[in-house]
């Protein structure tokens, strides 16, 4: 009697990757049998090996995958990342592929990006600004004080969602820099300009709010 394989397999959302965690990956792969082959694959190429990636001319890349595969045993691992996910698989969870996808899965998770809630909270928020509107005209038109106060924070809160989203549009997705961490630029050099409009259009909303909210009023006392 023979125990049948299972495949292990995980999917893990977006990730930021560095040349080390590609490194620190293959090197893991190349524990395997030497009967096994590792290829890199990029866009329309194969690699051999992260030393032939400076003959593309590439700094970064959203998509790329990594393979060990060997038919005597058979064994097979695969690391991808995509734009939008990571995924870890193997053919089987004999003890040697299980030792290895723990310490794959351990990398990936040590960078996996930590950003997607705000997608969440911005679906809420603007769900929320047809009742935001009605709780301000309410409150405007039979004096509850509260009402409007309660639309403002609704608008609010879908605004700064939405500064959120425009700032982390980037950190909510899958990159690969073929470059070392300690080279690469901080967050704020990077982004800056696009901080900066997402905080002048957050003002700008919220002053034609408050102007609407003053004609409202205006309106509402003759």
């Amino acid at each position: 009697m023979e125990k049948r394989p299972r495949p292990l397999e995980k999917l893990f959302g977006p990730v930021k990757l560095y040349l080390g965690d590609l490194r620190a990956c293959i090197e893991l792969f190349q524990q395997l049998p030497q009967t096994g082959k590792i290829k890199i694959g990029l866009g329309d190429y194969n690699l051999t090996s992260l030393s032939e990636l400076t003959t593309l001319g590439r700094k970064e890349t959203d998509t790329i995958d990594i393979w060990y595969l060997n038919y005597s045993p058979d064994m097979s691992v695969n690391l991808s990342v995509t734009p939008s996910n990571s995924f870890l698989r193997c053919n089987d969870d004999s003890p040697v592929l299980q030792g290895i996808f723990s310490k794959v899965e351990n990398i990936i998770l040590t960078h996996r990006r930590k950003w997607k809630w705000i997608e969440t909270l911005f679906g809420l928020a603007t769900a929320m600004t047809t009742p935001a509107f009605i709780s301000i005209i309410l409150g405007l038109i039979y004096k509850l004080w509260w009402f409007p106060y309660f639309g403002y924070f609704l608008l609010a809160l879908w605004i700064l969602s939405g500064l959120l989203l425009l700032i982390t549009s980037t950190l909510r997705k899958s990159k690969v820099y073929f470059i070392e961490r300690d080279e690469h630029p901080s967050f704020w050099l990077r982004n800056k300009d696009r901080i900066l409009v997402g905080i002048m259009t957050s003002v700008i909303s919220i002053l034609i709010g408050i102007a609407a909210t003053l004609i409202v009023q205006r309106v509402t006392r003759r």
